[in-house]
């Protein structure tokens, strides 16, 4: 299992994620409720270089972008 994105959604599409101070809105991930409980969005994600490949003091990586799964918990 990859990593996993909590967010609380407030209103109708505004985000804030419970681990960092990111917050914004779902229409630009192209957020589409697909149930009462599930949703389905673009999701874009940083991928560092590995320690081995990286050149000291650049941050490199790929930009992935990739189809996003959400599920309702509560309420």
């Amino acid at each position: 299992m990859g990593a996993v994105d909590l967010l609380v959604v407030t209103g109708d599409d505004e985000f804030q994620d419970v681990w960092t101070a990111k917050t914004g809105s779902l229409k630009r991930w192209e957020w589409k409720q697909v149930s009462a409980d599930g949703a389905t969005y673009k999701g874009c994600k940083w991928i560092s270089d590995p320690p081995d490949e990286a050149i000291p003091g650049v941050d490199m990586g790929t930009l992935i972008h990739r189809d996003e799964v959400a599920v309702r918990l509560w309420p």
